[in-house]
């Protein structure tokens, strides 16, 4: 915001100032009548008005999405799952399901790689999971090699079939990159909605299931 738009801000918050025909004098304004009265092109102020309004949306969804994927950040996650949570609450036969997915063995493809290909193997990753989900659901990249889903307006029963299928899916795709071919590996997480909990404890209890799952492939249990 300029100097001058702070000030006229600031006059026209002042009970003790009579707002108007105050305007910044860094503006070339069109005088018109016999008194040089200021007036504004009214057409004008609506265009500059249309384009901070774009120019807010921009910066809000720049705000909510993970530069490298395009998916939803951790901060437009929460909010949708906050939504969700209370839709559930009002539709108890038609829950939600959160999955939290870690890539297996991501600091390795870096290391031996490089990072551009690590780029790619998390735009990989973020594709194949957008294509295994519904218009409905939802996709994040928590920050790292973390991603999460988060399935709505399901049933306990689907919620576990859509679960294994997804991770199945994602467990047999393959990154192909000029001369890289890499398989997508990852560990699963996940926690079904309830009435009671809140997005904070969805979230801890996921993670939960998620470290035990990583455990266990480490293990070669899985």
């Amino acid at each position: 915001m300029s100097p001058s738009s702070t000030t006229m801000q600031r006059t026209l918050r002042s009970p003790a100032l009579v707002p108007f025909p105050f305007l910044p004098t860094s503006l070339p304004m069109p005088l018109h009548g016999p008194d040089q009265t200021p007036t504004l092109d009214l057409e004008e102020a609506r265009l500059v008005i249309l384009s901070q309004q774009e120019r807010i949306r921009q910066l809000e969804q720049l705000a909510m999405t993970d530069e490298l994927t395009g998916l939803m950040n951790r901060r437009a996650l929460m909010m949708a799952l906050r939504r969700e949570l209370s839709a559930a609450r009002r539709n108890k036969k038609n829950v939600g399901l959160l999955i939290l997915i870690d890539l297996d063995g991501f600091k390795q493809i870096n290391d031996l790689h490089g990072h551009p290909i690590g780029d790619v193997y998390l735009q990989t990753a973020a594709s194949v999971l957008l294509t295994e989900v519904r218009n409905t659901d939802y996709v994040a990249r928590l920050g790292g090699d973390e991603f999460a889903v988060l399935l709505t307006q399901i049933t306990p029963r689907e919620a576990a079939v859509r679960l294994d299928l997804l991770e199945k899916a994602f467990n047999k795709r393959v990154m192909h990159h000029r001369e890289h071919s890499l398989p997508l590996c990852g560990s699963f997480g996940f926690a079904l909605m309830c009435e009671t909990e809140s997005a904070e404890s969805l979230m801890i209890a996921a993670d939960m299931k998620l470290y035990s799952s990583k455990a266990r492939r480490k293990m070669g249990m899985a």
